[in-house]
């Protein structure tokens, strides 16, 4: 057995002030002897809750959720970049882990001495390294720029950079990758940091259960504010409840909302997979909106209905004014049904229109030019 979990859970505080506290008062209690706490304290949620897991030599695993549902946290946990609070993680072999690349590079230092760095943060001999540098040089593709500071590279050098060091100086046992492209024969759903599926089950059921369930797998968490809102533009309701919407119409939403502290909203629009396409700012004027504490009724213009023939959903986060803390962030607010004449294979449809161009646009082809006859003309 290379990994072993057992029970493993991970909380969060969405506040930083009390986060802040909350750790130094775990540090102090471990240093005593305490354990951590197995109950939520104020403002705390479980990112990771009661997780078990076995994987054998020659497994692959993947981990399905919408946006907040733990996986990143679980793999974090499992690669020993957090520590869990409660339960027990068995870990056998070398781990290698392609998890927010790039992030501990040294932004002064050029991108060949970070590599250098990164690699022995990795546990690679300087030896080892040298004797491959030139291979991972050549494997990023910005040798012009691997002796600048790396704080003058685009985020795309960066990651570049960082996975070129993950991918060629590693050679694990174990793999830890987020935010994969490419699907593994098996794998376990997650909803609120816990399984809701047996881990190891096939991907085409696993997948299969999760778009029938994407509309229920909506976060709402926080208890900074309550926000509800109706689209005031709709053309009529789904049987389900969702507010249809022809392409193109203009979306006029009424919201109203009771703040317990001055906060800022963010709305946007996401599949039903609850993957995000489309950010709108709350502005007044063309300054973000600042609602001090109490109840608001407002009037929003969302703009064109620029979207595929499908179903979305509409989310809101609301954030504390003073640090951009989310005191609250719900998914689901309003159900899109988007009819459309013109069907396509992306989310967003929009015309493009020539303002200048060159040619002769009633000339005729070549080739269409024959005779009454058949013959050539």
């Amino acid at each position: 057995m290379l990994i072993r979990v057992e029970g493993v859970s991970k909380k969060y505080c969405t506040d930083l002030r009390r986060s802040l506290r909350y750790g130094m008062q775990d540090m102090f209690g471990e240093l005593r002897g305490r354990p951590r706490g197995h109950e939520l304290r104020a403002q705390e949620f479980w990112a990771v809750k009661g997780i078990d897991l076995e994987v054998r030599r020659g497994e692959c695993l993947g981990l399905i959720g919408h946006n907040g549902a733990g996986k990143t946290t679980l793999l974090r946990m499992l690669n020993g970049l957090v520590k869990p609070d409660t339960g027990r993680i068995e870990i056998r072999g070398r781990v290698g882990a392609l998890i927010a690349l790039g992030a501990g590079f040294n932004p002064i230092l050029t991108g060949r001495e970070n590599i250098y760095v990164n690699a022995s943060v990795l546990g690679l001999r300087k030896a080892d390294v040298a004797a491959r540098i030139e291979e991972v040089i050549d494997f990023s593709e910005i040798r012009d720029f691997i002796d600048t500071p790396v704080r003058n590279y685009s985020s795309g050098m960066t990651v570049r950079l960082g996975f070129s060091v993950a991918a060629l100086m590693l050679e694990p046992d174990i793999l830890f990758l987020d935010e994969v492209k490419a699907m593994s024969p098996t794998a376990s759903m997650m909803h609120k940091g816990q399984f809701i599926t047996t881990p190891g089950e096939p991907m085409a059921e696993v997948m299969n259960r999760y778009v029938a369930l994407a509309p229920n797998l909506r976060t709402h968490f926080g208890e900074g504010a309550e926000v509800s809102a109706q689209l005031i533009s709709s053309r009529g309701r789904t049987p389900e409840g969702g507010e249809i919407v022809q392409q193109g119409d203009e979306m006029i939403l009424e919201v109203e909302c009771t703040l317990s502290e001055a906060s800022t909203l963010v709305l946007q629009i996401l599949t039903q997979g609850t993957v995000p396409l489309v950010h709108f700012m709350v502005e007044d004027q063309g300054v973000e909106k600042v609602f001090p504490p109490g109840h608001h009724t407002f009037t929003l213009n969302l703009g064109r209905a620029d979207l595929n023939s499908s179903t979305y959903g509409l989310g809101v986060n609301v954030r504390r004014a003073s640090d951009r803390t989310v005191l609250c962030k719900r998914e689901g607010l309003v159900d899109l049904v988007v009819k459309a004449d013109l069907v396509t294979w992306s989310h967003v449809v929009r015309k493009a229109t020539i303002v200048k161009g060159h040619g002769t646009p009633d000339a005729v082809p070549q080739f269409l030019a024959t005779r009454q006859d058949g013959d050539p003309a």
